[in-house]
């Protein structure tokens, strides 16, 4: 009897013994995604590849998630680096409004990630093109149109009043007519509100070239996708005193 006993301990499974303090081998593991035969290599040219492991904020996702070993980790995040130089910084946007050279309303697009961050989403001319967000501008484009067509008809107006007006700015000069800095967009907009007492972005004003001397220089105003403006900026020189 003591023999059968010892026989039924002995054929007990190995794993069912498992604890934190045992041999490596006996410890359940998930398989590297990355490792093995048939794997997919590891390339910073390999956009699709390397997308995979990015959250949404551009942050290579850790291995306790990805199951990537620490060696093909270290690849990753070499690769994704090095990818940035090229087209791996991209976003995928819905556009809430038409955009110059961009896209439409409702338009799913690729844009560099500042880009979409800094100016679309902050301008809230776009959304991330998640599942819910396009489902959601999918039930509003009507509404959107419709706004989209009212600001197009507002920025025809604005075009009426600015087109072709000359517009002065005074600043600090050298004897070569240089000025001490450029003439910045945020100076251009504060001169119309102050005289027409209409509020222009800093953003839709575009320079032709620098304005970094005295003179006469175009710019341009974009006011809508579908509309532009164009005035002129006159500098002169500023007295030290004034």
């Amino acid at each position: 009897m003591k023999k059968k006993n010892i026989k039924k301990k002995n054929s007990q499974n190995n794993f069912s013994k498992l604890s934190v303090f045992q041999n490596q081998k006996y410890k359940f593991k998930k398989k590297c995604p990355l490792s093995g035969k048939g794997a997919p290599v590891i390339d910073y040219k390999n956009i699709k590849l390397l997308k995979r492991y990015i959250s949404e904020n551009g942050k290579i996702l850790p291995s306790r998630i990805t199951s990537v070993s620490q060696k093909k980790q270290r690849d990753l995040s070499l690769s994704i680096k090095k990818s940035k130089k090229f087209s791996i910084d991209i976003m995928k946007v819905i556009l809430l409004e038409n955009v110059r050279k961009v896209g439409s309303i409702g338009e799913i697009i690729d844009v560099k990630r500042g880009y979409a961050r800094n100016f679309l989403i902050a301008q809230k001319k776009a959304l991330f093109a998640s599942k819910d967000n396009i489902k959601e501008v999918e039930k509003i484009k009507n509404e959107l149109n419709k706004k989209d067509l009212d600001k197009r008809n507002s920025a025809k107006e604005i075009d009426n009043v600015l087109r072709n007006k000359e517009y002065s700015i005074k600043k600090l000069s050298t004897e070569n007519r240089e000025l001490y800095g450029s003439v910045k967009p945020t100076e251009i907009s504060k001169v119309i509100k102050d005289i027409e007492k209409l509020e222009i972005n800093p953003s839709m004003i575009q320079p032709a070239e620098e304005i970094k001397t005295l003179g006469i220089f175009n710019v341009v105003l974009n006011l809508h996708s579908e509309v532009q403006s164009q005035i002129k900026i006159k500098v002169e020189s500023q007295e030290e005193n004034t």
